[in-house]
């Protein structure tokens, strides 16, 4: 895309220039004088052409980082341990140990740390970090 932009603008200012000095040859003028104007100049639409492309460029990467940031908050939010349960017992163990069939226990106001199904009781649970929807939802069994 920046090499037809590229392209394009060259063009239009190699063209401008030809045609300025064109004017001054057959003139002699440097200017327009006396309400003349000087014929097939595109002098301004190179220069704008440039400019627009460059704010758009600006303004993408502006975009970018602040969804880049949001994203990043969003990971941090996530919890990094779970409670899976050891006969008897529940231990902390890291997000990523927990394997396929493991019992899990998340208690109340805690977050979720890994998808799964409802093995027994009920609750309301946060999914904002999932939906955007900031109010709980009632899960059960």
């Amino acid at each position: 895309m920046y090499s037809l932009i590229a392209i394009g603008t060259g063009v239009a200012f190699l063209y401008s220039i030809y045609n300025y000095v064109l004017f001054i040859y057959q003139t002699g003028y440097w200017i327009g004088l006396d309400g003349m104007k000087i014929p097939n100049i595109y002098f301004e639409v190179a220069g704008l052409l440039v400019m627009f492309v460059t704010l758009g460029k600006y303004l993408e990467a502006k975009a970018k980082g602040s969804t880049s940031q949001a994203i990043e908050k969003l990971m941090g939010l996530a919890p990094k341990t779970a409670k899976i349960k050891k006969g008897n017992t529940f231990v902390d163990i890291a997000i990523d140990q927990v394997k396929k069939g493991d019992i899990l226990l998340v208690k109340p106001g805690e977050k979720v740390p890994v998808d799964g199904i409802l093995h027994a009781g009920h609750s309301s649970i946060d999914e904002s970090m999932l939906t955007g929807e900031s109010i709980p939802v009632e899960k059960s069994i």
